[in-house]
């Protein structure tokens, strides 16, 4: 199965180095890394198309900033786009563990025939902590993406 990480960003030079370096090297061996651009202006978008030269499994996109401090463009792109059996959003200035893609997909191998929608811890950028394991389910991808539609399904962009 195929994973697509969705990082949105916006004026993230701060953080997006430690963010970028967390998502590409995941342990999971079929996923992709889709950082959406909404029209940085502090060299975000430049640092991306560099990372993207180096790195193949890598796509950088910009995208209108119709929603300010929002994932809205985002969401639309890659629902829109992806051939992936799965999509996550990391915040661009979040990290997460090396084993987390392929951590969530042995959950999914439990009970494939449910769509899942998993909140796993994620860490800011000072390394705490600051969510606990929460789990959603759908009844299809219909419904999922309807309700993505209307309003964040769950709790947090950082979820497969």
């Amino acid at each position: 199965m195929k994973v697509t990480i969705v990082v949105p960003c916006y004026n993230s030079g701060k953080y997006l180095a430690q963010c970028m370096a967390s998502v590409l090297n995941q342990d999971y061996p079929n996923y992709e890394v889709l950082a959406c651009d909404n029209e940085s202006t502090d060299g975000t978008y430049e640092y991306l198309l560099q990372l993207e030269k180096e790195n193949e499994n890598l796509t950088v996109v910009q995208l209108p900033n119709i929603y300010p401090n929002g994932y809205g463009e985002a969401q639309e792109y890659v629902i829109e786009n992806t051939t992936s059996d799965y999509i996550t959003f990391v915040a661009s200035d979040d990290y997460i563990d090396t084993k987390y893609i392929s951590n969530c997909m042995r959950i999914f191998a439990h009970n494939p025939d449910k769509i899942k929608c998993i909140q796993s811890g994620f860490y800011g950028v000072h390394g705490i902590r600051v969510t606990n394991y929460q789990q959603h389910s759908y009844k299809n991808i219909e419904e999922f993406k309807e309700l993505c539609l209307v309003r964040s399904p769950v709790n947090t962009p950082t979820v497969v």
